[in-house]
C-alpha cells in the first residue's frame, strides 16, 4: 500500500554535541518498516531528520544531516539498498547488499537520499550480469542522472501525497530509470532545458495562462487527451522530471520575476502567490534552482 510523506527525528533529543567528532550512525533499511538512523551517542541531540516514501515495492527515504556523520548502511537479506548525496549529483550512488555493507562519511547540513528495493524485483526485471558487475564494482556507472532527477522529483512530489495512479507510474518509471543507469545507456539528453514535443507545450502553455492557480496532474492529463501514466512517462522520456516538478519549476520562474520586478513587495506574499505556503521549502527549492536564496533575490532588486 502507499505510505504518504512521514517526517521524525532521530532519537535521542538532548541538546548538548560535540562537534570535535562525528557521530556514529548506523542506517537500518526494510521493506517492512520505515527507515531507521540509530546513533551509537545515546546522550547526543539528534543526528538527522528522516522523511520517508513508498512507491509499489520501492521505499525511499531523504535524510537531513544536522551534524558530520559516520553512517553505517547495512542491508538486510533479500534486499538491495541504494545510498546517494543529493549535493554530489556526478558521483554514483552506492549499490549495497547484504554481503557487502558499507561505510560513508555524511557532512553536516547535507541531505542524501537512500532507496530499499526487492532482491526479486532486481533479479527478474534486471540481467544477470549488470547484477554482477555492481556486485563488484559497489556503484551504478552508467548515465545516471536521469535516475538522480526522478528521485528527486518523487521525494519534492511526495508532500502532496501519491494517488495509486501515481504510485504505479513511479514505480515503473523508477525501474525504468534503474536499468538504464545499470546498463549505461538513455536516450537523449541529460536534462534539457526544455522539449519541443506538442504536448509538453500544450501543458506549459496551460501552466503559465493559469501560473497562479493548483492545477492537477489529471487535469494536465486530460487537457492532453492522456493519462496520468502516460504523462509522467512522457515528461520523464523528455526531461527527465514528473509533470509536478515541471510545474514547480514554472511558478519558481514566475516568482523570481516578480521578485525582480516588484521589489516593494515581501517574500512571503510572492510566495503564497504561487501556491508556495511552506517558505523553508520555498526558499530551498529556490536556491537549488537559481544558486541563490529568494532573499539575495530581493536585496539585490531594492539596490
Amino acid at each position: 500500500m502507499l505510505a504518504g510523506m512521514q517526517s521524525s527525528p532521530v532519537t535521542p533529543a538532548r541538546r548538548q554535541e560535540s562537534r570535535s567528532n562525528p557521530a556514529l550512525v548506523v542506517l537500518q533499511a526494510s521493506l517492512a518498516q520505515p527507515f531507521q538512523l540509530l546513533q551509537a551517542d545515546s546522550k547526543s541531540s539528534p543526528a538527522g531528520f528522516l522523511e520517508h516514501w513508498q512507491f509499489g515495492d520501492v521505499l525511499a527515504c531523504k535524510t537531513y544531516f544536522q551534524r558530520d556523520c559516520q553512517l553505517q548502511l547495512q542491508c538486510p537479506a533479500g534486499c538491495r539498498l541504494l545510498a546517494w548525496e543529493i549535493a554530489n549529483q556526478a558521483a554514483p550512488p552506492c549499490w549495497i547488499t547484504p554481503k557487502t555493507p558499507q561505510q560513508e562519511s555524511a557532512s553536516a547540513h547535507s541531505e542524501w537520499i537512500f532507496v530499499v528495493l526487492p532482491e526479486q524485483r532486481i533479479q527478474t526485471s534486471l540481467p544477470e550480469r549488470l547484477e554482477h558487475s555492481l556486485l563488484l564494482e559497489g556503484s551504478l556507472n552508467g548515465t545516471i542522472k536521469p535516475l538522480y532527477y526522478l528521485l528527486l522529483s518523487i521525494t519534492a512530489d511526495s508532500g502532496n501525497g501519491f494517488t495509486c495512479y501515481n504510485d504505479s507510474a513511479y514505480a515503473e518509471l523508477f525501474y525504468r530509470n534503474l536499468f538504464l543507469a545499470m546498463n549505461g545507456e538513455h536516450r537523449g539528453s541529460q536534462q534539457p532545458a526544455q522539449s519541443e514535443h506538442p504536448r509538453v507545450r500544450q501543458v506549459r502553455n496551460l501552466i503559465e495562462a493559469r501560473i497562479t492557480d493548483d492545477i492537477e496532474i489529471s487535469e494536465l492529463a486530460d487537457a492532453c487527451q492522456v493519462s496520468v501514466k502516460t504523462l509522467y512517462n512522457l515528461f520523464n522520456r523528455e526531461l527527465n522530471m514528473t509533470p509536478s516538478v515541471f510545474m514547480r519549476n514554472l511558478k519558481l520562474m514566475a516568482s523570481r520575476k516578480d521578485l525582480q520586478q516588484s521589489p516593494e513587495l515581501n517574500i512571503t506574499t510572492i510566495a503564497t502567490r504561487y501556491g508556495f505556503t511552506n517558505l523553508s521549502r520555498f526558499a530551498s527549492h529556490y536556491r537549488q534552482q537559481f544558486g541563490e536564496t529568494p532573499s539575495d533575490t530581493l536585496r539585490q532588486s531594492r539596490q
